[in-house]
């Protein structure tokens, strides 16, 4: 499962050096996501979701800031509080 690097002629890149997710997960997969309420940090929930995690914890400062994915998504998102900045 290879990609053609037309920048490289002659060279290959192995997809799952590219997307590592690209793999199936386990149906039974959870996962903790800081920083979930934007950035790479929603997108990875978000992908997550799409290939079929049971459950995310989305961990942000603020929980209501990731309201709109527990409203897509249910219960398989679960929003947590996570300030990590020295107050």
């Amino acid at each position: 499962n290879f990609l053609v690097d037309h920048d490289s002629p002659g060279f290959l890149i192995d997809r799952s050096i590219i997307n590592p997710m690209s793999s199936l997960l386990p149906s039974s997969t959870v996962a903790l996501v800081t920083g979930s309420n934007r950035g790479i940090g929603r997108a990875l929930v978000e992908a997550l979701l799409a290939r079929g995690v049971t459950k995310v914890y989305a961990a942000a400062r603020n929980p209501d800031s990731v309201r709109d994915l527990v409203a897509a998504h249910g219960a398989r998102v679960v929003p947590l509080r996570l300030d990590v900045t020295d107050a």
